[in-house]
């Protein structure tokens, strides 16, 4: 292996781990921010049921939990989708350098080792989805756009937004029961 080949497998090391490190911190944070959701959701139906005297406290905890939430849950899908994009960023450069190294192209029976007893009818080294899946893109932005809504980040933003839809739920509710307690008080 020449040194420039030596330079490019380094590379392709740093970012295979790259690649890694972004996806462990893309579940990480999923999980400290659904955590955070769920104390703020289950602290507001606490104290919905509990303060209910004078009658507008609970709206105001469900309007205030809500939002909270709501905004938290946003915070959450765009700090889940950086990390994953920067997983994605990562896979486009070790694709790259897989093609300057050839690995990409080479067949597996003509690496002239061994033959392969693992998926000896497999045409290549790598995995074809991976090959075919990145070449049909033309740039890596078209492939870091059209895989920012696959995989694990998109059940991230299904949850999310979910949580973003049971939060207003929660506004509603208090703005609901606002409106009760001023009609009741206009009588």
């Amino acid at each position: 292996m020449s040194e420039e080949n030596d330079n490019l497998m380094e590379l392709y090391k740093l970012f295979r781990a790259e690649t890694h490190k972004s996806i462990e911190m893309h579940a990480q944070h999923f999980s400290k921010f659904l955590t955070l959701i769920t104390a703020i959701l289950g602290s507001t139906l606490a104290g919905i049921h509990y303060f209910k005297d004078p009658p507008y406290f609970e709206a105001i905890i469900a309007i205030l939990g809500g939002i909270l939430s709501a905004l938290i849950s946003f915070i959450g899908i765009k700090m889940c989708d950086q990390f994953y994009k920067g997983m994605l960023e990562a896979i486009t450069v070790t694709a790259k350098i897989e093609a300057l190294l050839g690995i990409e192209n080479i067949p597996g029976p003509e690496l002239n080792l061994k033959p392969l007893s693992a998926f000896k009818e497999d045409p290549y080294l790598l995995p074809m989805r991976w090959i075919k899946e990145r070449a049909t893109y033309a740039t890596s932005n078209e492939f870091i756009n059209a895989s920012l809504c696959k995989g694990s980040n998109k059940y991230v933003k299904y949850t999310l937004v979910a949580l973003i839809v049971l939060s207003l739920s929660f506004i509603v509710f208090g703005v609901f029961k606002i409106g009760f307690v001023l009609l009741e008080y206009c009588k």
